[in-house]
């Protein structure tokens, strides 16, 4: 029998259309070898304000894919995906019917990131993307005075980008201690200093580390199935940018510096620094997790 998971329900303020309020989702698990679930979204039609709601889906990977998008009780008015880009894809739909349903099949697999956009790969130039999300956003102002003598005091810039994240991970995975209880704090200064919280603010402090030493940085986020329960749960991770390509890293151990387990599925990324202009990628607090049983 295929295990049954829980998956929580990510939702965008889109224009005027929020997907909101009480949801039921679900993963079902295809295969145990391959890593790969079918995941299912159900929500009535009182959630959309104006006729459509914005779903956000897995994302296409160098070690994620999906396939058989379906959708019942409802159309496609838009799908938003850009091939191999793992931005925030979305599947704008259009109700048809009072209770509607949304349905993918995602797949992960192993994939050292390290190999593929390490220092042997080639030019260490940035990309206009890269550039921006090595200045200042919402998460972090590489230039704040308090983050770069935090840097300075604890020699965490290396001798090039790869270094340098090396050497702030370490840091996290030793200093700041996961609670996934713990309270958000107001910024990663906060978490730094009280050097406890959860896999959002291991992923924060890590970026924001990261860009005040230069090197570029962005706060990724999913799920994660737990090893428990097979509860697929919101999980949030961090990526730099390597030479070539984003590699990820999971601030809560080095095993994974350049890959994530594949338990984990991948959405999109935090836009914290309004690179895009389309709101179903930007990030401006006005997405929400919906816990879904």
């Amino acid at each position: 029998m295929p295990r049954r998971l829980s998956l929580a329900l990510v939702a965008f303020v889109v224009g005027v259309t929020t997907f909101g309020g009480p949801q039921e989702a679900h993963a079902q698990k295809k295969a145990r070898k391959d890593n790969s679930y079918v995941i299912t979204w159900k929500a009535t039609k009182d959630v959309c304000k104006d006729g459509t709601v914005a779903v956000l889906i897995p994302a296409i990977t160098d070690n994620q894919t999906t396939a058989d998008l379906k959708v019942e009780g409802a159309t496609v008015e838009k799908t938003d995906r850009e091939g191999a880009s793992p931005r925030n894809d979305c599947v704008l739909i259009k109700p048809t019917a009072q209770e509607f349903t949304v349905t993918i099949t995602v797949q992960t697999r192993p994939n050292d990131y390290l190999r593929g956009y390490g220092p042997h790969n080639g030019s260490g130039d940035l990309t206009d993307e890269a550039k921006a999300y090595a200045g200042k956003g919402f998460i972090a102002d590489p230039a704040d005075e308090k983050l770069l003598k935090f840097v300075k005091d604890h020699k965490l810039v290396g001798k090039d980008r790869f270094d340098t994240a090396k050497r702030v991970h370490t840091w996290i995975t030793k200093n700041v201690k996961y609670d996934a209880k713990a309270p958000p704090g107001k910024d990663a200064l906060e978490t730094l200093e009280k050097k406890r919280g959860n896999c959002s603010a291991q992923s924060w402090a890590f970026v924001a580390l990261c860009r005040a030493g230069g090197v570029p940085a962005r706060v990724v986020i999913g799920g994660q199935v737990t090893r428990v329960g097979g509860q697929l749960e919101p999980h949030g991770w961090a990526e730099f940018y390597g030479y070539g390509g984003w590699v990820p890293v999971e601030p809560q151990s080095l095993r994974f510096h350049g890959s994530v387990p594949t338990s984990c599925v991948r959405y999109g990324y935090f836009d914290d620094v309004g690179l895009s202009k389309d709101p179903l990628a930007a990030y401006v607090r006005g997405w929400q997790l919906v816990s879904a049983k």
